[in-house]
């Protein structure tokens, strides 16, 4: 049993780096992105034009919302993969009636 815990933890481990690793493509380029958003938004301050300043500005903000939301991925996959799902512990109540009758 403590080996099959010790599988599941080194599956559960590489499977996260393995979406870390996949996902940090998308995280440099939202990155950029944003950064490029950033000096956008400068140019258009230092040129007086404010509008087009805070709509580069939210589109900045909104590009760093998706760097939040891509970054989430890992952590819930490992809460997924490290907690029972229901269907787990429903049938683990029904082995263990049965066992008991």
């Amino acid at each position: 049993s403590a080996g099959v815990g010790y599988l599941r933890g080194t599956v559960g481990i590489c499977g996260v780096l393995l979406i870390l690793l996949s996902l940090f493509p998308t995280l440099v380029e939202l990155l950029l992105y944003r950064m490029v958003w950033q000096i956008c938004a400068s140019v258009a301050d230092m040129l007086g034009c404010d509008g087009e300043r805070r709509l580069l500005d939210e589109i900045a903000s909104l590009t760093g919302y998706l760097i939040a939301a891509v970054s989430i991925v890992p952590s819930e996959y490992m809460l997924t993969r490290s907690t029972p799902s229901m269907a787990q512990k429903v049938s683990t109540m029904q082995a263990s009636a049965m066992l008991r009758r």
